[in-house]
């Protein structure tokens, strides 16, 4: 977004007494204190670590 428009967005908001706030600020500290996460947190990641182990069929596999 050009500047020009983030001034209108920001002056239309105030117009509606809209107010922004960090979405942090709001959560905090979202993991118990002491949490580490770990590869496995990542489920999907996961997923495609694995698959990438095993080779993609060709054209021909792929009638079979």
């Amino acid at each position: 977004m050009e500047a020009e428009g983030l001034e209108q967005t920001d002056k239309e908001l105030q117009s509606v007494e809209v107010e922004l706030s960090s979405l942090s600020d709001e959560l905090g500290n979202q993991y118990p204190e002491g949490y580490r996460k770990t590869v496995s947190d990542d489920t999907v990641g996961a997923f495609f670590k694995e698959m990438s182990r095993y080779p993609l069929l060709n054209a021909e596999e792929e009638v079979d």
